[in-house]
């Protein structure tokens, strides 16, 4: 059984991160193309038992930076003795800051061998992780010696750096957290490979790295590329690698590094599918995929949708096993490798973007227009206040317990409200999420509550979350005929589900008990749905209801045009819950076109609440003040207590 502390951890990563997995498409035969640059399946190859064996050595130099410069320099770490013929040449970085390598030449292999480390679970601890991963900013030294809470992750793709990669176009773009970490070392190890191929006579270079390192070492072998003699020959060899780049710089790999890449991806590993492609990232080619019966496949293709390659073995997150990110490839594992550690590197690579840029709070950031960032004074709230939302805390509280339960009014909550008319109730908990309409005579108001996260039932509706913002169906909201009014798709289409009969049951309330008045609550995702359906309900009831809306932990539900239309139909009709540290309200993220509706009111950790005028408050009191980044987030909060109720039957 799922805990409810998983369960919300998967749905943050849902709303914000489940876009990583690339679209799990049918794979029929129609979806062949030969242009090797878009999604598509191609026909996969064995790898004989030779061919694997001949990556052990690889697989080896790529596991061991980690073990530190000293003993890398004296080849006495513990799996140095597998490849006894190596020389070193030099090492550097400290595995914080500057990420371990080191050179050296292999005479068996004839080649000078560069190698970067990959995740530490024990010197790259998380904040290290998440600062190297995704800083984006030119004072990065600067970063880095300060070691601040990371707080302006702010871009992923930028183009690479002239000076480093002379006569590569600006369309040539990678994750600038790979380059920078890349940069850090790129001088001393273009030395020592320069002084490795003239003292060993060679002329071929291999590049290999695992995780981080795979990216380091893509990056670095095209650095390489552009500062040795033609005449060098490559090879490179990455074990569980994130995307690192644009399509531009995957067909430029491809190109300059023809039939010479290796990447090398672990039966489920969660890496590989991440950055989303939808970010603008594209695999290079050369897959070779280790299936679960550790026989190997070659992947042909940037991107191969084969049910035997990366992508179609993992069509999206829950699928994944972060256990495999580790190895063993051809036995080798890459290292002491900690199932939170490689949660936390799929994250960061990712999910990060979910975090909103925080930028240093100054009057010059005070400003009327609420469509933007911003910081506004808060507004204390009242205990009488406070109290005033427990009915509806209750209501969002317990659809969880069944249509059965809530037609009977008999939950363990339901006491609490004895009043309470219920009406009609809908939805398994599973492809429909759960619904209740009914009467409260003390508010004389219908009740229209959603469920939130089941962490029995969450995981169905997630997976087929296949886009982000998509208009709202004119059919069923007439006259937003905008195409730039757009909510979340897997939201709208959850709303949908249960849309017809929950208008027909809040009409016949409103008959039967003669008001105008109508509530719409919702937890978690049953938050994001109540958005959707306030504005449904609003379009089909009389223009004399008068609307009341109260969600509790509510992800982002739409554009910006969706929340600047929400606030003009709704105004002063909502309020947006969010208790102390909830990670869901930080995501879906702005950085992919969305924006909070206005109406938030924050518990602080003293269980005093304020409210937070404005769309996205930057107050320290509000919610993307009081969460600078993920790791000041805590999963804990989003079931509550909203005051003294926590959500569940």
């Amino acid at each position: 059984m799922l805990s409810l502390r998983r369960a919300t951890l998967l749905l943050s990563l849902a709303l914000g991160f489940v876009q990583a997995a690339p679209v799990d498409t049918e794979s029929e035969d129609t979806s062949v193309n030969l242009n090797t640059t878009f999604l598509e399946k191609r026909e996969t190859f064995p790898v004989s038992t030779a061919q694997v064996a001949s990556f052990r050595p690889y697989s080896i130099y790529a596991a061991v930076p980690g073990c530190g410069v000293s003993s890398i320099l004296a080849w006495n770490c513990a799996k140095c003795s597998s490849n006894p013929q190596f020389t070193p040449v030099a090492a550097g970085g400290d595995g914080g800051a500057v990420q371990f390598w080191y050179v050296g030449y292999d005479p068996t292999l004839d080649t000078v061998i560069v190698s970067f480390q990959g995740t530490d679970a024990e010197k790259m601890y998380v904040g290290t992780i998440w600062r190297i991963l995704v800083k984006a900013s030119a004072d990065y030294l600067d970063f880095i010696r300060s070691l601040p809470i990371l707080t302006d992750a702010d871009f992923f793709l930028t183009p690479l750096s002239s000076s480093l990669f002379p006569g590569i176009g600006s369309s040539v773009e990678t994750h600038n957290g790979f380059a920078l970490a890349q940069s850090l070392s790129a001088a001393p190890v273009l030395s020592a490979v320069k002084s490795a191929m003239s003292r060993f006579s060679t002329t071929h270079v291999t590049v290999v790295g695992h995780s981080l390192g795979g990216a380091i070492a893509t990056i670095s072998a095209v650095h390489l590329k552009v500062n040795l003699p033609s005449t060098t020959t490559f090879k490179l060899v990455t074990y569980g690698c994130p995307r690192v780049g644009n399509q531009a710089f995957a067909d430029f790999v491809d190109s300059h590094f023809s039939g010479a890449v290796s990447r090398i991806v672990n039966k489920k590993d969660i890496v590989p599918i991440v950055p989303g492609r939808f970010l603008g990232f594209h695999h290079v080619e050369g897959e070779l995929h280790i299936l679960n019966d550790l026989s190997w496949v070659s992947c042909p293709g940037q991107d191969n949708t084969d049910a035997n390659c990366s992508i179609g073995y993992v069509p999206n997150i829950f699928v994944g096993d972060a256990d495999d990110h580790g190895g063993p490839y051809a036995g080798v594992s890459a290292m002491r490798f900690l199932r939170p550690v490689a949660l936390l590197l799929s994250f960061a690579v990712s999910f990060v973007q979910a975090i909103p840029a925080q930028e240093k709070i100054t009057d010059a950031l005070v400003k009327d227009d609420l469509s933007v960032l911003e910081k506004r004074e808060t507004i204390p709230l009242s205990a009488q206040e406070v109290a005033s939302f427990r009915p509806y805390t209750i209501y969002a509280a317990i659809p969880v317990c069944g249509t059965a339960s809530l037609l009977a009014w008999n939950c363990p909550k339901c006491s609490q409200i004895p009043d309470f008319v219920p009406v009609a109730a809908g939805g398994d908990g599973g492809v429909v999420q759960i619904w209740f309409v009914g009467y409260d005579p003390t508010l004389n108001s219908v009740i229209v509550s959603f469920q939130g996260t089941d962490p029995l039932k969450i995981i169905p509706l997630l997976v087929d979350v296949d886009v982000l913002l998509t208009p709202l169906n004119p059919l069923k909201f007439p006259g937003i005929l905008s195409l730039t009014i757009l909510t979340h798709n897997g939201f709208a289409d959850a709303q949908a589900l249960s849309a017809a009969p929950v208008l027909a049951a809040v009409r016949q309330t409103m008959t039967r008990f003669n008001t105008t008045n109508v509530a719409v609550v919702g937890h978690s995702l049953g938050g994001a749905i109540a958005t959707i359906s306030a504005v449904h309900l609003k379009l089909h009831l009389p223009s004399t209801t008068k609307f009341k809306v109260v969600t509790y932990g509510s992800p982002r539900v739409g554009n910006q045009f969706f929340a600047n239309y929400f606030d003009a139909h709704f105004p002063g009709a909502m309020s947006r819950v969010v208790n102390r540290r909830d990670i869901a309200p930080v995501v879906p993220p702005r950085l992919i076109g969305y924006e909070h509706v206005s109406g938030q009111l924050h518990i602080l950790d003293d269980s005093s609440w304020v409210s937070c005028p404005g769309q996205e408050s930057l107050d320290a009191n509000c919610s993307l003040g009081y969460v600078p980044d993920i790791l000041d987030a805590t999963i804990n909060d989003h079931g509550g207590p909203y005051g003294d109720v926590a959500i569940g039957c």
